[in-house]
């Protein structure tokens, strides 16, 4: 008999550990910037999340759950109220000040690489998975990830864009070092800013001499809102090429990056074959 009860016990704390082994170590997480919650959610770790921040709208049930204001503008108190075992911040969250208080009194911050690049997203995954000891689903979502991008990448430039992201009533476009401009590279498009860094303020004059066959807008833009003199001096406003794209899609580099390509490879291949049909036939002599 006490060799039965003495199986039963062994077998209970071996399930015991078994189960602490899969389990994360942090019951109550704050998710600082889309780009990290995106992620907890895309490695089913979303039971763990006590709070995220305003830009932390996909899936559609983190906006369910409190929220603490902007990442890059953090109130400390609302921080702390949530009590939480561990905060997940963007490198970009802030200010650096709040950060290091709640270090000093005692909260675990990890800061979540969040670059707009795909080894930067790899590196993302990993350390997310990493923090909720499911390095499997990782493994398996940087594998749906690449496969993704491989069936959505399209070789070559032929087709010039330009990305507009369009807040209230101010236009910014985006160069290099940008969300944008590594979608625009990947899907098979130029990105006709590429020589200007991050995003910029673009006058009527160079939206009209920059000549893209294709305008992409993101936020609040819509194609029935391109009234601006140098938009419509463009080809792709001539050839009714001006699309807009999900801000979310367009301006961070995230799980759904495949669904992104998807959209933009669309809107290339769209382009060309205008442009093949416009052709002039050659006529002999």
């Amino acid at each position: 008999m006490l060799k039965k009860v003495y199986v039963f016990c062994v077998g209970l704390t071996f399930i015991c550990a078994s189960y602490k082994a899969c389990a994360s170590q942090y019951e109550k997480v704050i998710s600082l910037g889309g780009a990290v919650t995106e992620v907890i959610y895309a490695l089913g770790q979303e039971k763990y999340l006590v709070g995220t921040d305003i830009s932390s709208v996909h899936p559609k049930e983190a906006t369910r759950l409190p929220s603490v204001g902007y990442y890059r503008n953090l109130p400390l108190e609302g921080l702390i109220k949530l009590n939480p075992d561990i905060i997940l911040a963007s490198e970009h969250a802030g200010p650096k000040y709040v950060l290091d208080k709640l270090k000093s009194i005692g909260v675990k911050i990890e800061i979540i690489d969040d670059k707009p690049t795909v080894r930067s997203l790899s590196n993302r995954i990993n350390q997310i998975a990493e923090i909720f000891d499911t390095p499997n689903k990782g493994n398996k979502l940087k594998d749906k990830i690449q496969n993704d991008i491989a069936s959505n990448s399209q070789p070559g430039k032929h087709v010039r864009a330009l990305v507009l992201m369009v807040h209230s009533n101010q236009t910014l476009a985006a160069g290099s070092n940008t969300a944008p401009d590594l979608l625009l590279q990947l899907s098979g498009m130029q990105n006709i800013l590429k020589q200007k860094n991050g995003y910029v303020r673009i006058s009527d004059e160079s939206l009209a001499a920059l000549a893209p066959d294709i305008i992409i807008l993101t936020g609040s833009g819509n194609p029935s809102n391109t009234s601006r003199p140098g938009i419509q001096l463009t080809p792709a406003a001539q050839n009714n090429n001006i699309a807009t794209v999900d801000s979310l899609l367009m301006l961070s580099i995230g799980p759904r990056i495949g669904e992104s390509l998807s959209i933009l490879r669309k809107l290339r291949n769209t382009v060309l074959l205008q442009n093949s049909c416009h052709k002039p036939n050659k006529t002999s002599a």
